[in-house]
């Protein structure tokens, strides 16, 4: 293998390490990215669940009527948005309520209305007076359930008497991740491609020149010996 050969090689295979570095550390980025952008939506919204729960709040009970009317009518409410590649005709938002005691006094999907939710993240950490969060999975089994929640404290006389806290599947923006994460490779992979065609352009430009240097000089050091 020639001089020129082995330096060609060379320069390809840090380009390609660096570039496959670069990439790795991209695609590793873009579900904590949405994930971060998500969890900022929920604790606004978390927030102003709260705030109109808390107007409906009497000598500490918490009323689940005016909650339970709004996402009554929000599941039923049908529409079409087009988000980019996604089209949209539903919400996904879920919701619960528990009381100071972190028991279930609503819950949106109707599946654990009166369990006991005080070991939770996001109910314990919030009654606590503490940002509460966490994900989890509706399947144990399957990673594409997972559930993002955000909770917030309801307040009644300056005192937490219970926590709102709403739920977004993950999936609900996985084909936003899913849809960068190909934009990210393709990109790479044309860019790469592209770079790879240069070098060896390149390579002929300037490490020919190089080697026919080094062969002349060799030639003379020869002749002189002689």
């Amino acid at each position: 293998m020639s001089r020129r050969t082995r330096i060609l090689l060379a320069l390809i295979a840090v380009y390609a390490i660096g570039m496959a570095a670069l990439l790795y550390q991209l695609l590793a980025d873009l579900d904590p990215r949405y994930r971060e952008s998500a969890e900022e939506g929920l604790i606004e919204t978390a927030q102003l669940m709260a705030t109109v729960i808390e107007q409906d709040v009497e000598y500490g009970a918490l009323p689940t009527d005016r909650i339970g009317g709004i996402f009554r009518d929000l599941y039923a409410r049908r529409f079409s948005a087009q988000i980019y590649n996604l089209h949209k005709t539903r919400v996904e938002l879920r919701a619960y309520v528990t009381n100071r005691h972190g028991q279930v006094v609503y819950d949106s999907t109707g599946r654990d209305l009166g369990k006991d939710y005080s070991g939770w993240r996001d109910v314990r950490n919030t009654l606590l007076g503490e940002y509460g969060a966490r994900t989890t999975r509706d399947v144990a089994a399957d990673k594409h359930s997972s559930v993002m929640y955000v909770g917030a404290p309801i307040r009644w006389d300056g005192q937490i008497v219970g926590v709102v806290t709403l739920g977004k599947p993950v999936q609900s923006f996985g084909q936003f991740v899913a849809a960068a994460r190909s934009n990210v490779i393709y990109v790479g992979l044309v860019s790469g491609l592209s770079v790879l065609v240069m070098a060896i352009v390149l390579s002929f430009w300037l490490i020919r020149p190089l080697g026919i240097s080094i062969t002349a000089y060799t030639s003379q050091v020869g002749n002189i010996a002689l």
